[in-house]
């Protein structure tokens, strides 16, 4: 029985806690900055299917600098991991 009890406290948790990522807005935010790249430029093209090999060639062409973000794993980590402390 206690095992029951302990596994619906869990669960109870789990829930609060996800409520609460989700009233502060803490992945989407994350989310909407990590895929902006999406909404504009070649990766508009792209989703909306208007790009083809050409334009991705031309514009691989034209543009030799890459620049690397983080995806921020590890801040992302701790922030759960605060939230499950916390809530």
């Amino acid at each position: 029985m206690y095992a029951h009890v302990a596994g619906m406290d869990a669960f109870a948790r789990g829930l609060k806690v996800a409520n609460k990522l989700i009233e502060d807005r803490v992945f989407e935010d994350v989310i909407a900055e990590r895929y902006s790249s999406y909404t504009k430029g070649i990766g508009l093209e792209i989703v909306e299917g208007r790009a083809d090999f050409h334009t991705l060639e031309a514009y691989a062409l034209n543009n030799n600098t890459i620049k690397n973000f983080s995806g921020k794993t590890e801040r992302l980590k701790a922030l759960l991991n605060q939230y499950l402390l916390e809530v």
